[in-house]
């Protein structure tokens, strides 16, 4: 069997984390996959799995067999009258919506990047700004799994529901995905609103925001005194017609990027300003998803939602001066709980906040530590994708489920073939 093996070197999007694994392979078909996990084993190697890279934590870094998943790439079938896709793992997230748009269907719900992996995006716990059911897990019906000893696993609640169960949010931490079958819903458009509040009258309104859209997200700059809301409502209207919403916005904010580079000062002179009421209607993929063309650093915690006003206000008493050099707004977005194992909203209601800075700018990136500290502070769980700088008691202590992740991978690769420095962080051993 012939594999392309690709030079030993491999950095995520943003060119932040890199790592030297000892081989880099491609694999275009499962049973490739079978034979690399064997093969790692073999050779006394760790393997971790790359899709788009768009994870900011060191997650899929190796010094062993660093297996790029965006070969194997396609829909395996749709099932119209379950309403559910499945999809090979290296899929990005733009095909998925091509295709299941082709089928009248729509996913409920995804994160902001059009380009990850969908199993990525999955077992990732990647989150959109869905009220109802923001985490793509929550979503997921089935997947596929590779294990250490290469032997491939469907799951589902009637098939390995112990590791279904557990493994929907996995980090790869318990072999490789293969495959993700997903519920659908029929395919719609979203008819967006935006205004521009105080924040004082945004605080007021935080609390009822869940009830009043099912779609919604804010973007605020510490520095200002005015918040900007979006929320959506999904309507049958469809758009054929394709529609490109981020060259404006990329403009804008390379203007705010470039400027801070030059002088932090005049980052707040290239921002867009805060605008009144806006309206408009948009295919569902166009209204939650980004190109992502400007590459950036992000910490994202996801907080009780009854905290939201005490860190909006720590954090324009803190980072008032820091704010002035961010061409980025910090993204807040809200969901119901749920009951997924290591889900940011696992049982309780949830703000998520986002903080991005430019990796280019080191003087700006003590702003995510600051956040990060009155964060965790209250009550606060980290993105464990993102950056974020918690241990494994820490860890356990916001995800009292990551104790059942670490036994069932103890069990199923108790030889650690799935594991790396940043996992043995997050789980322990």
């Amino acid at each position: 069997m012939r594999l392309k093996h690709r030079p030993a070197r491999w950095a995520n999007w943003p060119q932040s984390v890199h790592c030297s694994p000892a081989r880099v392979v491609r694999p275009a078909h499962e049973h490739e996959i079978v034979h690399i996990v064997r093969q790692a084993v073999a050779d006394g190697l760790t393997l971790r799995v790359a899709g788009a890279g768009h994870s900011f934590a060191p997650l899929v870094c190796t010094d062993g067999v660093l297996l790029d998943i965006t070969r194997l790439e396609g829909c395996v079938g749709i099932d119209t009258a379950a309403g559910t896709a499945t999809f090979w793992a290296g899929t990005p997230v733009r095909d998925v919506n091509r295709i299941l748009a082709a089928d009248g269907l729509a996913l409920a719900t995804m994160g902001t990047s059009r380009s990850s992996t969908i199993a990525g995006a999955v077992i990732t716990g990647t989150h959109g700004n869905c009220t109802n059911a923001a985490v793509m897990a929550q979503h997921l019906t089935a997947f596929r799994l590779i294990t250490a000893c290469g032997e491939i696993l469907d799951c589902s609640p009637h098939s390995n529901p112990d590791i279904f169960g557990t493994g929907r949010i996995s980090l790869g931490a318990l072999g490789v995905v293969t495959q993700v079958t997903l519920r659908c819903v029929p395919a719609f458009a979203l008819h967006t609103a935006r205004m521009c509040h105080s924040l004082s009258g945004f605080s007021t309104l935080a609390d009822s925001i869940l009830d009043q859209a099912s779609y919604a997200s804010a973007w605020w700059y510490p520095d200002s005194e005015h918040v900007v809301l979006e929320q959506a409502q999904p309507v049958r209207k469809l758009l054929r017609k394709p529609v490109s919403k981020d060259i404006a916005g990329d403009v804008v904010l390379w203007a705010a990027v470039t400027a801070g580079r030059i002088q932090p000062r005049y980052t707040r002179l290239a921002r867009r300003p805060p605008s009144g009421y806006r309206s408009r209607t948009l295919p569902n993929s166009a209204a939650l998803t980004v190109s992502q063309r400007i590459p950036f650093h992000a910490l994202e915690y996801a907080i009780p939602i009854g905290e939201l006003t005490t860190v909006l206000h720590t954090f324009r008493a803190m980072l008032q001066e820091e704010a002035t050099g961010m061409p980025w707004p910090i993204e807040i977005r809200f969901s119901r709980r749920d009951d997924l194992p290591l889900s940011l909203a696992e049982s309780r209601d949830t703000a998520y906040l986002n903080i991005v800075v430019d990796p280019r700018r080191r003087d700006m990136s003590h702003v995510l530590w600051l956040a990060e500290r009155v964060l965790a502070d209250l009550d606060g769980r980290p993105h464990l994708a993102k950056l974020h700088s918690l241990d494994t008691d820490e860890i356990a202590r916001c995800y009292p489920a990551v104790e059942q992740l670490d036994q069932l991978r103890r069990t199923i690769d108790p030889s650690r073939v799935f594991s790396n420095p940043y996992l043995e962080r997050i789980l322990g051993w």
